[in-house]
């Protein structure tokens, strides 16, 4: 099936949801962030509280959802004998150039998930507890665990596809996510292959409105597993759509297309987990190929079959590419001196002339 909206008509909705959203959040974040200032400034911030929820978020991160997680194990077994037995790409390899570098960023992201994202979350935590928690706590339902469950999962998936959404469509942030979207040969590291700091931006906007539905942070770990357990097969070189739950969840196949070159694919498929959202706001596109992946801009450096261009150097080459592109763009934008005209040339008078 071909696309159902032309390009024009996705790019309008992108840009009314983008506004109104933009606005409506950024106005929450200003509140919000004068709260922290003014509870970090007032010392009602219990950093003991911080600690704990810290260590308490490492052995979430780095054991249970890692180290001592068997179901992470299994989903790489599972997810690489999809990727043999119905391969989206034929003449990829099992264990690609592309795999291997990802790996690199596997190491990266798992040492971030075990250091810098617990502390952030930590943080947030606590702050948030001491900024609005008796604004908030006043409003907490006693919800029924599964009601729990669903409106702090639709909450955190809704504010993940509009994270999604913002980090395509402002330039600075795109740079970022672009390292991301480089990958030509989708495996089942593809999904790790992030800035290293990036989650902060997400984790932000999602952890917040999670908090304020919920009250509880479990609510956030319980969608983080199951996102990152679908995230990564849906990264993988595997060819299915999933059947009808096409219609729920994001695939393998949709979210392909959501990193595909073609430009009629561009700016669709935003869905983190589910792709209710895409279908609300008209970003959802249901073609059915599975198009070659990857961004289109040169000057981004990228993995040689022929190894020329060691692993290591190259992710320190993906990792400067986002500042390279803000400092052209601003150099871009920077004004320019301002030459003044040249002075017309004096033309020397006619001695014969001027006697006369």
């Amino acid at each position: 099936m071909a696309v159902t909206r032309s390009m024009a008509d996705v790019d309008i909705r992108l840009r009314q949801v983008t506004v109104v959203t933009v606005a409506f959040f950024a106005t929450l974040l200003v509140v919000f962030l004068s709260w922290i200032a003014y509870s970090v400034i007032a010392g009602q911030v219990n950093w003991t509280a911080a600690a704990k929820v810290f260590l308490r978020k490492v052995e979430y991160e780095a054991l249970t959802k890692v180290v001592l997680n068997p179901w992470f194990y299994g989903a790489v077994v599972v997810i690489l004998a999809l990727e043999v037995w119905i391969p989206a790409d034929t003449r990829q390899p099992l264990f690609s150039l592309g795999m291997r570098v990802d790996a690199v960023y596997l190491g990266m992201f798992v040492l971030s998930q075990a250091t810098l994202r617990p502390a952030y979350a930590a943080f947030l935590t606590v702050v948030t507890e001491a900024a609005i928690g008796d604004l908030v706590r006043p409003l907490h339902i006693d919800w029924h665990p599964i009601a729990a469950i669903l409106v702090g999962y639709l909450a955190v998936d809704f504010l993940g596809w509009f994270r999604h959404l913002v980090v395509h469509k402002v330039r600075p942030l795109w740079y970022f996510h672009a390292v991301h979207h480089s990958q030509r040969q989708m495996n089942l590291l593809a999904d790790t292959r992030l800035f290293p700091a990036g989650g902060f931006f997400g984790l932000t906007i999602t952890f917040v409105p999670a908090y304020v539905l919920t009250g509880s942070l479990e609510v956030v770990l319980g969608y983080l597993f199951f996102h990152d357990v679908l995230d990564r097969l849906n990264h993988s070189n595997v060819r299915t759509n999933l059947g009808w739950l096409r219609y729920v969840l994001v695939t393998p196949q949709s979210h392909r297309l959501h990193h595909s070159r073609l430009p009629a694919h561009y700016d669709t498929n935003f869905g983190v987990s589910l792709c209710i959202w895409d279908r609300l706001f008209g970003t959802q596109c249901d073609d059915t190929v599975y198009p070659p992946t990857g961004i289109p801009d040169p000057e981004f450096p990228l993995a040689l079959e022929d190894g020329r261009f060691p692993v290591l150097r190259l992710v320190g080459a993906q990792l400067l590419y986002p500042f390279r592109k803000i400092a052209a763009d601003l150099a871009i934008r920077a004004p320019q001196p301002v030459e003044a005209p040249p002075r017309p040339a004096v033309q020397p008078i006619d001695q014969d002339r001027a006697a006369a």
